[in-house]
């Protein structure tokens, strides 16, 4: 579920594989628990909840600049990328954000989340029900 060695989108694969872990999903280490880092400060930990929101917004709309998508973000194929990028949209901030700041992106998120193969697990694991918004 990834393009080959020798397909030209594999930079592209590789750069956002490894953006999504190392600066977007990180964030949610902060935001999961934000006492993590000023302590027992509740006013620090609500600032470190906004903050996060707010880059993780930016990281989204980052991808949106510089990705040019097909049917999904690379292409005409599905990529591990594709299902890897709409968990994390699930997320806090979840998808409102999501597709305010890159409703392109937000779009394929819906692709993906559309495929009959994946109905179930969603349903199971990360449903778009209330608070996740669609």
């Amino acid at each position: 579920m990834a393009p080959e060695p020798c397909d030209p989108r594999r930079a592209q694969f590789l750069r956002w594989m490894t953006f999504v872990p190392a600066v977007v999903y990180s964030m949610f280490w902060v935001r999961d628990e934000p006492s993590r880092l000023p302590g027992d400060d509740l006013a620090a930990q609500e600032m470190i909840k906004v903050r996060t929101a707010e880059r993780v917004a930016d990281c989204r709309a980052a991808m949106e600049s510089r990705i040019t998508p097909g049917r999904f973000p690379l292409g005409a194929e599905l990529t591990v990328l594709d299902l890897y990028v709409s968990v994390v949209s699930r997320w806090t901030p979840h998808r409102k954000r999501f597709h305010e700041v890159a409703p392109r992106m937000g779009e394929l998120m819906r692709r993906v989340d559309a495929l009959p193969e994946l109905t179930a697990f969603w349903a199971e694991r990360f449903p778009l029900v209330g608070r996740y918004g669609s």
